[in-house]
């Protein structure tokens, strides 16, 4: 793997990141149940761990 592909892969798991932060903070000032917000808590901080 290159360092660009690394710095690219990077890019899209950071961002991935944010736009799920994002929508958990959307979502819980919407009231959507907790398991919606756990479930995504989860997706994001998978997608967190991926960077390191």
């Amino acid at each position: 793997m290159t360092s660009r592909d690394r710095a690219i892969l990077l890019i899209t798991l950071l961002l991935i990141t944010a736009i799920i932060a994002f929508d958990l903070v959307t979502d819980s000032g919407e009231g959507v149940a907790l398991w919606h917000l756990l479930a995504e808590a989860t997706a994001g901080l998978l997608g967190l761990c991926g960077v390191f």
